[in-house]
């Protein structure tokens, strides 16, 4: 891991990469990446999270669109 790896969270969106300040929640991450965070999931090595969850500093979390239809 880079050093400045050690204070950041990864997010991964699609073919999107956004690297965010650990320590923030997931969902304040999401917004500063101008994401809708009513619109994905949240996931950490395969683990769903929610929204309050603190980043911390080298996660890698995956943002799965949520998909819904009539």
């Amino acid at each position: 891991m880079a050093a400045s790896d050690s204070a950041t969270a990864i997010l991964h969106f699609r073919h999107q990469t956004f690297e965010v300040p650990a320590g923030m929640s997931a969902r304040d991450a999401i917004v500063r990446c101008h994401l809708n965070p009513e619109t994905v999931l949240i996931v950490r090595e395969g683990e769903l999270l929610t929204d309050d969850v603190q980043l911390q500093p080298g996660d890698r979390i995956r943002l799965v669109a949520v998909i819904s239809g009539g």
